[in-house]
């Protein structure tokens, strides 16, 4: 049988081909003494009649399980050296035994046929000195490994018989009535396995056989996962910002390809290795609103010395990260030393955008697949393949009870009855609703116009002021502190991963073409409603008839948790007034009539990653939308009633504010007085005397007042009395005088 001092590597898929060998010089030899017997010369063998030779050898072939054994349909006997001899006559499949039996031709006759034929038979081989040997070959078995493991010994046993007969007789006097001399000839052959051709498998209990060691491919199942970087862990749902990136990560529990290599038995680590085969490839399937543009540059694994990235394809939703061997190994030593050194935890990181346009509390679920392989040939030193350790693995969910480092890793978005699926679940910040409002300024007073609609005049500047109720954020940003039990030490990194936060907000505010902008017009926050230091105004832009402001931190790359919640809790009046307030300045109404300014949008977001000092990471991550304050509203008790009286009832979430500019009313132009005419010859002025000054009536005579002089002298003080008196004579004097002039000038102009 070929090859049959080795123990032969064979896998599940492959084929075999069994050749049993028979040195028939035994079987020459002994035919020989047929001719013996009648004591001829060669030249008169054709003289020896022989009748019914009959010479029937038989090659068995017991087959283990294994292989696979065909039916006798299939199966594909030939054989070697049977020259004019023999032809095979049969196939026969009993269980896991297959039998070829080959027989004498026919029409062999007489000694020199029979010897002729015996003597073609034989090829040279490796088994005889000379061309004696007859093989038998069958083909195609194939191996399935079946009811067997990795390492098993597969033995095929054979065994080979024979048997010769046949009566010869030698009559020398045909012509006479002897029937000559006749001789039965009867022989069996039980080949022996030769030394040269023992099999090497020292716990073989059959004389001939050969043997094959399997090298069965190990399926094995390793737990995985799939995280982001940086998230507190891999089952919770982590929050993502729209518009950002994060950076998804596939692990691996390599710890049982580890032990595989270890089990490599004693014997076979002596010998040199070939041919050493491994390759990893881990496939994200990204959910949608989440894409990457993923390259060998941009993805990472953890440092090692085995294994490096071969490849990086992006289709689609789906990226395949492909890694195999750094180098060549010929010594399984340095094979083993390089696995040993390999973390247990072997994690690709795989870079993802977040597409800006989801919506709110949406939530984005990727898989993951993380599969691979290994193989190399165990030889000799004549390079004969002694044993192929093969072995496969694929990854399933790291779960609760799972003894590997990567713990309980299944998402909570997971299915109850789903323990194999590597999933990841994000999903965006839930929006939430901030109370806000417009109202108009005039002097000190804010109108918020909910009851009526504001009147003004058409050319009158106008001055606005936006109103937003921030209060729920002082209140969340509380909420997040008071979920650490130590908020002290806390780092914040923002979207990008860099030291800091994500905080801001966009106002876009449409005006009616009846609201002229100037192009100097601005917005201004409302001191100290942004809190110093804290908030500031980013931008003003003005486009058409609409206003974008934008608004935020004034220090964005605050990274700790405490200054954070400094700076938010600086924003407003007071504790009870966090509202944040911009000026709009720079517009006139120039259009007469109704005119509506509508806040198109106000949106804000927030967003961080804080780690405390155990390592502990949580995102928090808000949206805000902006919508009109109303009275006994759950979402503002600040700025109450703001609601546009001119706003349709069932709308309660529009910012908006209106106003009816009026046109001035003309005043008529002033008439011009006519001067009085200037007297050319005036009257001489009249002497006023004491009877005149003292007269209020031509024909009456006033009353005489008597006024007492006080005998003291000139020098004594006068009285209450004696001034009054004076005071009058000289009020009665002029007034006599004007009427005496008046009289004068009226009798001249009627003139």
């Amino acid at each position: 049988m070929a090859d049959s001092t080795r123990i032969q590597s064979v896998k599940p898929g492959d084929t075999v081909t069994l050749t049993a060998a028979v040195d028939v010089k035994e079987v020459k030899e002994k035919l020989e003494t047929i001719a013996g017997s009648f004591n001829v010369s060669p030249d008169e063998y054709s003289s020896i009649a022989i009748t019914d030779p009959k010479c029937t050898f038989t090659a068995g072939f017991d087959i283990p399980e294994g292989f696979a054994v065909p039916d006798e349909t299939a199966i594909q006997v030939s054989a070697d050296g049977l020259g004019s001899c023999f032809d095979v006559t049969k196939t026969n499949i009993s269980g896991r035994k297959i039998t070829v039996t080959f027989e004498l031709k026919n029409g062999i006759d007489n000694y020199q046929k029979l010897y002729d034929a015996v003597n073609s038979t034989g090829i040279k081989t490796a088994l005889s000195d000379g061309n004696d040997t007859i093989t038998f070959t069958i083909a195609g078995l194939m191996v399935n490994g079946e009811n067997k493991s990795d390492r098993d010994v597969l033995e095929v046993s054979g065994d080979v018989s024979g048997n010769f007969q046949a009566i010869a007789t030698l009559d020398r006097n045909p012509d006479a009535t002897s029937q000559g001399t006749s001789y039965y000839f009867a022989f069996t052959f039980k080949p022996s396995q030769t030394d040269s051709g023992r099999d090497s498998n020292t716990d073989s209990k059959n004389p001939i056989s050969i043997s094959y060691r399997l090298s069965k491919t190990r399926n094995l199942v390793l737990p995985g996962d799939m995280t982001t970087e940086g998230a507190a862990d891999s089952r919770s749902i982590r929050e993502v910002q729209p518009g950002g990136t994060l950076n998804y990560v596939g692990r691996l529990d390599v710890s049982s390809i580890k032990d595989q290599i270890n089990m490599m038995e004693g014997s076979e680590r002596e010998h040199k290795i070939r041919n050493v085969k491994s390759s990893f490839r881990a496939v994200i399937t990204l959910g949608d609103g989440l894409s990457s543009s993923a390259d060998a540059g941009s993805v990472t694994l953890t440092d090692n010395d085995l294994f490096e990235i071969s490849g990086v394809t992006v289709e689609g939703s789906t990226v395949t990260v492909d890694m195999t061997l750094k180098n060549d190994y010929t010594s399984f030593t340095k094979l083993k030393e390089t696995v040993d050194s390999v973390s247990d935890i072997l994690e690709v990181t795989v870079p993802v955008n977040v597409s800006a346009s989801l919506p709110s509390a949406a939530r984005i679920t990727s898989t993951g697949r993380l599969n691979g392989m290994f193989s190399a040939e165990v030889v000799d030193e004549k390079g004969q393949v002694l044993y192929e350790p093969s072995f496969t693995w694929k990854a399933k969910q790291a779960c609760e009870g799972t003894t590997s480092a990567l713990g309980n890793g299944k998402d909570d978005a997971q299915g109850e009855n789903d323990n194999d699926t590597i999933t990841y679940t994000v999903k965006t910040p839930s929006l939430f609703n901030l109370p806000g409002d417009i109202s108009v300024l005039e002097g000190d007073k804010e109108i918020t116009e909910s009851d009526t609609v504001y009147k003004t005049n058409v050319g009158d500047p106008i001055v606005f002021i936006g109103s937003l109720d921030v209060s729920s954020i002082v209140s969340q940003i509380d909420t997040i502190s008071g979920s650490y039990s130590n908020p002290d030490n806390i780092t914040l990194t923002n979207a990008e991963g860099a030291p800091g936060v994500t905080f801001g907000f966009t106002l876009k505010v449409k005006f009616p073409d009846g609201v002229t902008i100037a192009p100097d017009a601005k917005a201004e926050a409302v001191s100290p409603t942004f809190g110093e230091g804290a908030f500031v105004i980013r931008s003003s832009e003005v486009n058409g008839q609409e206003l974008t402001v934008t608004f935020g931190l004034a220090d964005d790359s605050v990274d700790t948790f405490d200054k954070l919640s400094e700076m938010v809790h600086k924003v407003g009046y007071s504790d009870a007034q966090r509202v944040m307030k911009i000026r709009f300045s720079g517009l006139t109404a120039t259009g007469a009539g109704q005119q509506t300014i509508t806040v198109e949008s106000l949106q804000g977001s927030f967003f961080a990653n804080a780690k405390n000092a155990e390592g502990t990471v949580k995102p928090f991550n808000f949206t805000w939308n902006g919508v009109q304050s109303t009275a006994g509203g759950v979402l503002s008790d600040l700025l109450g009633e703001g609601k546009d009286a001119a706003q349709a009832a069932e709308d309660n979430t529009m910012i908006a504010f209106t106003l009816t500019a009026a046109e001035k009313p003309t005043e008529p132009a002033p008439k011009p007085t006519e001067p009085a005419p200037k007297p050319t010859d005036p009257a001489p002025k009249p002497e006023v005397t004491d009877t005149a000054r003292q007269s209020v009536s031509p024909t009456t005579a006033p009353a005489q007042k008597i006024r007492t002089v006080d005998k003291v002298g000139k020098n004594a003080p006068k009285t209450g009395d004696q001034m009054n008196l004076s005071l009058w004579l000289v009020v009665l004097s002029a007034a006599a005088e004007a009427l005496v002039i008046m009289l004068i000038c009226r009798r001249k102009a009627e003139k």
